[in-house]
């Protein structure tokens, strides 16, 4: 998906927290969505902040 870490360092500052979204953030939403018992139906997005921009 990269070309190298030039490109991937260069994507990185164009988003608004200044890094490219990792496996694991989309793990920490999916495990906190399981530990919370009100939010049945909920949507979450993890999108970099691109809403922001």
């Amino acid at each position: 998906m990269w070309r190298g870490d030039l490109e991937y360092d260069e994507t990185a500052r164009q988003l608004p927290l200044q890094r490219v979204g990792e496996p694991e953030d989309t793990a920490a939403a999916y495990v906190y969505l399981m530990n919370q018992p009100y939010s049945t139906g909920s949507i979450v997005s993890v999108d970099r902040g691109d809403v922001l921009v």
